[in-house]
């Protein structure tokens, strides 16, 4: 079983795809992976291709509120825009890194922190901010993403019929997610059905407020 899913295969039967799961089997004509660390080994079921999917792994260092008034804004270490940053949250403490590495193809599941990584934070974050506190640390984490050979994503059609990519997606994955459903839904997958489009929807009633967050820095001069 390659992925926490439960999916164990997938088999194509005349028009459409049966995916097989711990407890039930799903038959469709159509279907989309999108199953991120794991797109590569989706993929393979089908016996469709797709790039070797990388773990990288990127950790983290919270502060405790206390350092509320030491940042007012992102910072980013210069002159590449990418890196370890220093980043006010909405609730006033400082989100620090992260430091990102890639891991062996096996390790999709290594979430957890190191103190290696850690430290390369603290030092990248006080390159940046020289009188940071260190000691004033409430909690680190780590998260993964997938990085696909050849570094873009992947997204369309695959060689088999009825079954779509979406994966590879990399740190804008979120961002771009739900215009990467609009593209494969009208741009791929309508053409080949013979979907026509519907006639924008026009909204007569008053326009949804937009809601700004402020954060109010107390006691900061």
């Amino acid at each position: 079983m390659p992925c926490k899913t439960g999916l164990r295969f997938i088999s194509k039967k005349k028009s459409f795809a049966s995916l097989s799961a711990i407890a039930q089997s799903i038959h469709s004509q159509r279907c989309g992976n999108a199953t991120g660390l794991h797109a590569d080994e989706v993929a393979a079921m089908a016996w469709a291709p797709f790039p070797p999917i990388t773990p990288r792994r990127g950790q983290y260092v919270l502060l405790d509120k206390s350092t509320e008034c030491l940042v007012h804004s992102v910072l980013f270490p210069a002159p590449l825009s990418k890196g370890i940053l220093t980043i006010p949250t909405a609730d006033s403490s400082l989100l620090l890194g992260p430091k990102a590495k890639d891991l062996p193809l096996t390790e999709k599941e290594s979430w957890e922190t190191t103190r290696e990584g850690l430290s390369q934070v603290l030092n990248g974050a006080r390159k940046l901010v020289p009188n940071l506190p260190v000691d004033q640390v409430l909690k680190s984490f780590a998260g993964l993403r997938p990085e696909p050979a050849g570094g873009d994503f992947v997204v369309g059609p695959s060689p088999i019929r009825g079954l779509y990519h979406a994966g590879g997606m990399r740190s804008p994955g979120l961002t771009a997610a739900p215009e990467v459903a609009r593209f494969l839904v009208h741009e791929v997958m309508a053409p080949e059905l013979g979907l026509a489009k519907k006639p924008v929807l026009i909204r007569s009633g008053p326009q949804s407020p937009r809601w700004k967050i402020f954060r109010m820095r107390s006691g900061c001069g």
